[in-house]
């Protein structure tokens, strides 16, 4: 079993690296059973069940902890779920291994470092370089139009987009390019052609069959919706949660009802109130974790957005939910965000507080 997995191990660590960059890489320290939990932890990534992936990856991590490569995989994988902080800690921890790799990779991951350190200019240019000296590799031209899109520059990301022929790609970076497409569109002010690319990329995850692909297509879609003359805004924001409950990502189906209730007309509303201290209660156990060297989510920008919505709640209740909002976002300082179907940093809400 170690050698097999030795085997599988060399062939993923060479996704951190171009095509045809055959160079040493530093050792995988992993025993049979550490081994067995990191391949069902690759088959649910692939399978686009992150939030199993995750599970199984802490079990490598505890019998391996020397096993730098599980550590950056962790760190991807956590990113993707938008949690930040849990995937620079995790990072750190990988440093000294990352340090080993030849010079390609680390460019790779310098370039992800850019991200999560929301330094997006600077990872738009390091994937750009990546992807010029590396044209058979779409998603690096993927990361750098995600990046650009960060940096205000969506324009630049549909045309970096507009550079790959992504009918001609695999299934997942269809949708992701569709995804990013679409978050792009919504961030430029096309509202209507994001919700569009939104349907489209709703339409492949169905057949898919991955939720959490859905819940942020629908998220885009939600988010793209807000000003239209409609009395039904708040039903998109349910149907992005109802996915992420499905993909078993709780705090995005929070964040995705609580957006949904914020469009509502003021009343008493003790339901959404139990969600936002549901929030904050998740936020500040994260936190611990974090205290305790386990991962957690960080959603600094998309809290700050429920505690605009926590103060248009009626004037009985208003301090209530201020404290609540608060606490959250206290419970989540230091922390940064990016990611996808992030709430806009929060711009839908704005627009209507």
């Amino acid at each position: 079993m170690p050698q097999a997995a030795d085997r599988i191990s060399g062939a993923i660590v060479r996704q951190l690296v171009p095509n045809g960059s055959e160079q040493p890489f530093p050792p995988l320290e992993l025993d049979a059973d550490a081994a067995q939990d990191y391949i069902a932890a690759m088959q649910r990534r692939a399978a686009r069940r992150p939030v199993e992936a995750v599970g199984l990856l802490e079990a490598v991590l505890k019998r391996a902890p020397r096993f730098g490569l599980a550590r950056i995989q962790l760190a991807e994988v956590l990113d993707e779920l938008g949690q930040v902080g849990a995937a620079k800690q995790q990072l750190a921890f990988a440093e000294q291994w990352i340090s080993q790799l030849p010079p390609v990779a680390l460019r790779v991951q310098k370039a992800k470092a850019a991200m999560l350190a929301r330094d997006y200019p600077g990872a738009a240019d390091a994937y750009a370089a990546l992807a010029d000296e590396y044209p058979y590799q779409p998603r690096f031209r993927l990361a750098q139009a995600r990046a650009l899109t960060l940096a205000q520059r969506s324009a630049d990301a549909q045309l970096t987009l507009d550079a790959i022929d992504w009918n001609a790609q695999p299934l997942p970076l269809r949708l992701d390019a569709l995804l990013a497409r679409a978050e792009a569109q919504r961030e430029s002010g096309g509202l209507d052609a994001a919700k569009k690319t939104a349907l489209q990329a709703d339409e492949l995850a169905t057949e898919a069959g991955w939720p959490l692909e859905r819940g942020r297509a629908q998220l885009i879609f939600a988010n793209a919706s807000v000003n239209d003359d409609s009395l039904e805004k708040r039903l998109p924001f349910d149907r992005a949660a109802e996915q992420f409950k499905l993909a078993g990502d709780r705090m995005s189906m929070l964040r995705a009802r609580l957006a949904g209730e914020s469009l509502m007309p003021l009343k008493p509303d003790a339901e959404a109130e139990s969600r936002l201290a549901a929030l904050g209660g998740q936020s500040r156990d994260r936190s611990r974790r974090v205290a305790a060297g386990r991962p957690a989510l960080s959603s600094r920008g998309q809290l700050r957005a429920f505690a605009r919505a926590a103060d248009r709640g009626e004037r009985g209740r208003a301090s209530g939910r201020r404290r609540a909002a608060r606490q959250c976002i206290a419970a989540r300082s230091g922390a940064g965000q990016h990611g996808h179907g992030r709430l806009s940093r929060g711009r839908a809400l704005s627009r209507r507080a």
